[in-house]
């Protein structure tokens, strides 16, 4: 299964919270837990001012579980706000 948690609030570290907390809730519908990510995707709006900012939440997440992760650069994302989407790819077969 794949999943994308996106945060619709306006770009500050918060929204990075806001973004992971998304995705816990995806994860929560589909009866799944955070160990069963195998991988993320992170786009991030200027990754070069915010890169620190958005690794940091990233790591402390997943906190000694570690998928796969690509972090890529984006000049923009869907909404004029949004400044990172977080997409994972979640084995649902794997007990947590």
């Amino acid at each position: 299964m794949t999943v994308t948690a996106t945060s619709l609030v306006p770009a500050t570290s918060s929204s990075r919270s806001t973004t992971l907390a998304n995705l816990d809730l995806v994860l929560k519908h589909f009866g799944a837990e955070r160990s069963q990510i195998v991988e993320s995707t992170v786009l991030v709006r200027n990754l070069r001012e915010n890169f620190d900012t958005t690794a940091r939440p990233h790591a402390e997440y997943f906190g000694e579980h570690r998928p796969t992760s690509t972090v890529m650069g984006v000049s923009d994302l869907a909404l004029p706000d949004q400044l990172v989407e977080i997409g994972a790819l979640v084995r649902l077969d794997v007990k947590p």
